[in-house]
């Protein structure tokens, strides 16, 4: 049950990052999920430049909210101390907080392609979910 309340959790801090994101099984225990490593802020500027036509100055507003979204979520998926339901509260809380401070940049186009580009990378997410626990199944 952990490995999934831990996939929650995962699944946020990794909606944007996901193309670039590893997941690896632990040695010590096959039955968890280790925490995904995020692109640099930098690079993740990149993909969401790519993605979102971002002009210089939307680049230069976004980097410092990646940074300290990052930052805050390695923070929390280190937190072993708390329980993981709570955890997958600040992970929410997080990227909701963040998400409002890069919607206010973005225009409304942009907005569009920024969910749209959230709601893939979850599905990315579910899929090597699946394909994961059949693996692990057989």
């Amino acid at each position: 049950m952990t490995k999934y309340l831990l996939a929650g959790l995962c699944v946020v801090a990794i909606a944007f990052s996901a193309p670039r994101a590893s997941w690896a099984l632990p040695a010590d225990d096959p039955g968890q999920l280790a925490a995904p490593t995020m692109p640099p802020p930098g690079e993740f500027i990149d993909i969401l430049v790519s993605k979102l036509s971002l002009s210089d100055d939307q680049k230069v507003q976004l980097a410092p909210i990646i940074a300290d979204r990052q930052q805050r979520m390695k923070a929390i998926l280190a937190d072993t101390a708390s329980r993981p339901m709570q955890r997958r509260r600040q992970a929410k809380e997080v990227m909701s907080e963040s998400d409002k401070k890069i919607n206010a940049i973005l225009s409304p186009e942009q907005q569009q392609k920024y969910a749209t580009l959230e709601q893939q990378m979850r599905e990315q997410f579910k899929q090597r979910m699946q394909e994961k626990k059949n693996a692990a199944s057989n």
